[in-house]
């Protein structure tokens, strides 16, 4: 009886499709559909291209986002407006802050009223259904989208499948789709219209107070024993010091200059790019704990980075010369806090280097990770049935190449222009480069994000934004990108590693204690208020991981990340 009533289901669907969309229907033929999960005998032929509009009759569906701005509505965004011209859909939006997310995410799935989509956005951080997108699915919220992305979205589907970061990240641990994901990319080829799937390159580094080490002579660190010879030159003559976070690390995410010894402050990648293993408790950590309290004991560290004050206060420490070396931006480096009057010092001048390895000539072990998938859309249960095809198109033509310079540049002859004689090739026009709001000119990021679909489940190019840079002047930050985006070893685990909810429920409630206890320790040990080099304590600190069980979400992660490396 449910198969029957499954086949009459689709058969009704594909009824709705023939009679509303037209070439959007794909005909009858030998591939299964199987509509959010269920069995049918019905085969539809998978569609190979989006044809517009979607549907001849317009339709309105809801939208639960997280967008915000501070001078238009998401209603007000032209691409946006051409979107729902374009297709023919027209989507009711309510916005929700990226600071209120997890909150109203909460609220949401208690109230039970649920929109026909949730989608995410800059918020996919921060809103996450509970037990992950699997649970989502089982508990009757999520569609299960897997068998009809195959179907209805030809140009998703073949773009995921280019990339194998994109493939793991944009499906459950189950294999199912339950979101469609913005992908990272930049152009392959612009004259053939090539899309190539690609995750951003690190946009965060280490900087050097390259003024100081011109005025000494030095060049950029390369190795370890490079950047403790800075160090004591910049001391020497009076500069400032090397800038920590109060975990112990240079940077509270990224064990950049630990990364040296092969090793991270938490969960890392072995050499055979199989094994799980855990830096703390390794002879490699205690060498560089041991050698950050030499630093630190010889003044070449700022002093004060217990306060951790520099996550607050960078800019200004940068200013006032406290720190040479640090972590930074691609939009903060060079002269740009010269130029933001954060400083009066014309020479001032931050420059990207590679994060030091311990001998010349060996490739950097660790990055600032990108997602290749990010910010997805879910399709609601609350969603009609029949809405559900036409919504899985509308959001193909993101992944097309039109969708993308839609998503990435906005609307042709309102914020660009095509110049094919043009280094840019597609030129920004004023109301990105120029546009005044309340007799202020917007910088041109800020302008572009007012016209584009940004933080829209589409194609993120991430070239597009260097090129707006280079565009307004200002290509000389974009080397943070050459610098900081070459090949490394990456020991890090994959940002989109998880674990079930069982599993997550378990580690948490172990390694909360086992990450404070590390960080607590590791600033003891550089401080030396622990004496790293004495065997006893540093026994005692392992011994201590181990009583709390450290061992267990090691298991844990191993766990998880043969799983998503197995997808």
């Amino acid at each position: 009886m449910k198969k029957f009533l499954a086949l009459l289901l689709t058969m009704a669907m594909a009824l709705s499709l023939a009679v509303s969309c037209g070439n959007n229907d794909p005909s009858s033929s030998d591939s299964t559909a199987s509509g959010s999960g269920s069995s049918s005998e019905e085969t539809i032929t998978p569609l190979t291209e989006i044809t517009l509009p979607i549907v001849e009759d317009p339709i309105t569906v809801t939208d639960w986002i997280v967008w915000s701005s501070d001078y238009n509505t998401i209603d007000e965004v032209e691409a946006y407006q051409e979107l729902e011209r374009l297709t023919n859909i027209h989507v009711e939006y309510t916005t929700i802050l990226g600071s209120a997310a997890t909150e109203k995410f909460g609220l949401l799935l208690a109230s039970g009223d649920y929109p026909d989509i949730v989608d995410v956005g800059a918020g996919s951080g921060l809103v996450q259904y509970p037990g992950g997108d699997d649970a989502g699915i089982d508990d009757g919220i999520w569609r299960d989208l897997t068998d009809l992305v195959p179907i209805y979205m030809p140009n998703y589907r073949e773009l995921i499948n280019q990339n194998d970061n994109a493939r793991r990240e944009s499906i459950t641990d189950q294999g199912r789709y339950a979101g469609i994901y913005m992908l990272r990319c930049k152009y392959g080829s612009i004259e053939d219209k090539e899309i190539e799937i690609v995750a951003e390159p690190s946009w965060l580094g280490m900087v050097v107070r390259k003024d100081w080490l011109d005025e000494l002579g030095l060049e950029i660190p390369v190795t370890v024993d490079d950047l403790y010879n800075v160090l004591v030159a910049f001391k020497e003559a009076g500069y400032g010091r090397l800038g920590m976070a109060g975990n112990g690390m240079i940077h509270a995410n990224v064990p950049y200059v630990l990364g040296a010894w092969g090793v991270t402050n938490e969960f890392y990648i072995e050499e055979d790019k199989a094994t799980v293993g855990y830096g703390p408790v390794t002879d490699e950590y205690r060498e560089y704990c041991s050698m950050m309290n030499k630093w630190y004991e010889e003044g070449l560290i700022y002093q004060d980075f217990m306060s951790n004050d520099i996550g607050t206060n960078g800019n200004t420490l940068w200013a006032n010369g406290t720190l040479g070396v640090y972590a930074a931006g691609w939009v903060g480096i060079n002269d740009y806090l010269y130029l933001n009057g954060f400083t009066d010092d014309p020479d001032f001048w931050l420059e990207p280097m590679l994060n030091p390895v311990m001998n010349e000539g060996e490739i950097p072990k660790v990055t600032y990770q990108s997602d290749t998938a990010l910010a997805p859309m879910y399709i609601t249960t609350s969603c009609p049935e029949e809405y559900v095809p036409y919504l899985l198109q509308w959001a193909d033509y993101g992944y097309t190449w039109e969708g993308m310079l839609l998503g990435s540049h906005g609307v042709e002859g309102v914020t660009y222009e095509v110049d094919p004689n043009s280094e840019y090739y597609y030129v920004y026009t004023d109301r990105v480069m120029k546009r005044e709001i309340g007799g202020a000119i917007l910088d041109p990021f800020t302008a572009r994000n007012l016209c584009v679909l940004a933080n829209f489940h589409c194609l993120y190019n991430w070239e597009a934004q260097q090129n707006l840079y280079r565009q307004a002047g200002q290509g000389k930050q974009i080397n943070g990108y050459d610098v900081w985006g070459q090949e490394t070893q990456d020991i890090m685990v994959p940002l989109r590693v998880s674990f079930t909810s069982e599993e997550g429920n378990e580690f948490n409630n172990i390694y909360v204690d086992c990450k404070s206890y590390v960080e607590e320790n590791t600033v003891q040990f550089i401080v030396g208020t622990l004496d790293i080099n004495d065997d006893a304590v540093w026994e005692k600190f392992v011994s201590d991981l181990e009583n709390m069980n450290y061992q267990r979400c090691l298991e844990l992660k191993q766990t998880a990340y043969t799983r998503y490396m197995n997808k």
